[in-house]
Parts: structure tokens; C-alpha cells; sequence
């Protein structure tokens, strides 16, 4: 499918982009022993997942690519959960899952766990949740106090948003709930196809 060369380049530069945060969480992982317990989707399990249409653009476009993006369009007016489409529970054990599209999941889906932000005295805090540290406990301990000593550096969420933000503002800046966010993502691509 083509669209025009300048969207085609948005839709590459984000895929750089997470590729190079894969990379720099993948040594994160290494370094800190940090994970999160097999098969667990709790933070799947919200409605409160928050990300921009740039950030999905290219699942929308790979989604346009291989004929899924009607019936995902359909899938997301028809949901009432209002957690990511693509997040799967696990029909006997609460929390757990699966995303069918992780190779394609935004922003928030990779950081999450595997990063830090700056608190209000400019001090990096460990992004995480409660499941792992409560699996990963010592790990987690060791990590945060790295992390307070500066002996460690953990992927920027501020630092990676303004990345995704420089690619585009107009896509980059609002953050939209995520089946809205895919939507709309979704329905650019399919005009974009339209046009060409």
C-alpha cells in the first residue's frame, strides 16, 4: 500500500524510535535483572492507557497492510471494556494475558516497567507497578537505589515523549485513550490511501 513519501517517513521514524528504546531497555533489563511476571497483563487491564496517534500510526498502517483495519475499526465502535482491542485476558486467571500486536505497541506498553521519570527535585523515579515489585523485589530495591545514586540510567519517558512529539506535533502531543488513539490513527492512514 502506498502512502505519500513525508507520512511513510513518520511512520518509519517511530518504528526507529521504538527500536532504539527496545535496545536501550533490553541493556536496562540486563543490568537491573528487572522483568515482568510471565503472562501478566494487569496494566492491559484499564481503560486508563493513555497514548497519541503518532505512537500507533504504524500499527494502523500495518493493520491497513494486511486487511484488518475495517474490522478492527468495527471491533473498537462495538467495545464496551474499553481496554486495548488487541489485549487478550485470560479467560480463568485474573491479570494475565496477552497482546496480540506487541511488536506494534505504543509508547507507554514499552516504557512501562523499564523506565524512569523526574520527580520534582530532578531525581529519576522507576516507572513500574506493584507486581513487580513484589516479584522482583530485591531486583527492584537494588534498581531504585542505583538509580538514586546515579549508578544507573533508566530510559527517559519524559526524554522518549519528546522524541515522539519532535517526529510530529500534530500527532504527537495529544494523548488519547488508546482504542480512540488507534482509531484515529486508523481512519489517517485510510485517507491517506484514498488520496494516492
Amino acid at each position: 500500500m502506498a502512502i505519500p513519501p513525508h507520512q511513510l517517513d513518520k511512520i518509519n521514524s517511530v518504528q526507529e524510535l521504538f527500536h532504539k528504546l527496545d535496545d536501550e531497555i533490553k541493556t536496562f533489563k540486563s543490568k537491573t535483572s528487572l522483568g515482568c511476571v510471565n503472562g501478566c497483563g494487569r496494566c492491559c487491564e484499564t481503560p486508563a492507557v493513555f497514548v497519541t496517534v503518532l505512537e500507533v500510526l504504524p500499527l494502523a498502517y500495518e493493520l491497513w497492510n494486511n486487511g484488518q483495519a475495517p474490522a478492527i475499526l468495527e471491533k473498537i465502535n462495538s467495545d464496551r471494556k474499553g481496554w486495548c482491542i488487541f489485549y487478550e485476558s485470560d479467560p480463568l486467571v485474573a491479570g494475565k494475558g496477552r497482546c496480540h500486536v506487541y511488536p506494534w505497541r505504543p509508547l507507554i506498553c514499552r516504557l512501562f516497567g523499564y523506565s524512569a521519570k523526574k520527580n520534582k527535585y530532578e531525581q529519576p523515579v522507576l516507572v513500574t507497578c506493584q507486581t513487580m515489585k513484589d516479584h522482583c523485589a530485591s531486583e527492584y530495591d537494588a534498581t531504585v537505589q542505583k538509580l538514586s545514586a546515579g549508578t544507573l540510567e533508566a530510559p527517559s519517558m519524559q526524554q522518549y515523549a519528546m522524541q515522539v512529539l519532535n517526529i510530529d506535533p500534530s500527532l504527537g502531543t495529544e494523548q488519547l485513550p488508546i482504542n480512540q488513539a488507534i482509531a484515529t490513527a486508523i481512519e489517517k492512514i485510510g485517507l491517506l490511501l484514498r488520496e494516492e
